[in-house]
């Protein structure tokens, strides 16, 4: 995050995925943070990397260029005003046994009750087909 990959790469695009987003709030809160008061010294950042070689909060990268890949995680979506929605994509692990097939339209409506249909769009469908480059 601080090594200034992303920003010497903004095409570069890291996609995790058969996980949780939840702690993408709590990352981009920690990190911009101690990036703002200049504190990574204390992170021992300093000591493994050297200084930091970004100008721009950590969490314009991270909603930029890292992208997260759910099946079951309404802290993620309850957290979206803090990580943006352009990190999120939903997913239905199909076909593995942990994965939400056949019941995936009944997980997306109980988890995503009260969301807006464009974002329960652009995390569910959107976001996937533009990383992926997938045209309907």
């Amino acid at each position: 995050m601080f090594s200034g990959i992303f920003e010497k790469y903004p095409n570069l695009h890291v996609v995790m995925t058969e996980g949780y987003a939840g702690w993408l709030g709590f990352a981009m809160q920690f990190y911009d943070h101690h990036f703002s008061q200049s504190r990574l010294h204390q992170l021992g950042i300093d000591d493994v990397m050297g200084p930091a070689k970004i100008d721009t909060p950590p969490s314009y990268y991270l909603k930029r260029q890292a992208h997260d890949m759910f099946l079951w995680d309404p802290l993620a979506i309850r957290s979206r005003d803090i990580t943006g929605l352009d990190c999120l994509m939903w997913g239905n692990d199909y076909p593995h046994h942990e994965g939400s097939f056949p019941f995936s339209a009944e997980w997306i409506e109980k988890q995503f009750e009260g969301v807006a249909a464009n974002e329960i769009e652009q995390i569910c469908r959107g976001n996937a087909a533009e990383i992926f480059g997938i045209t309907v």
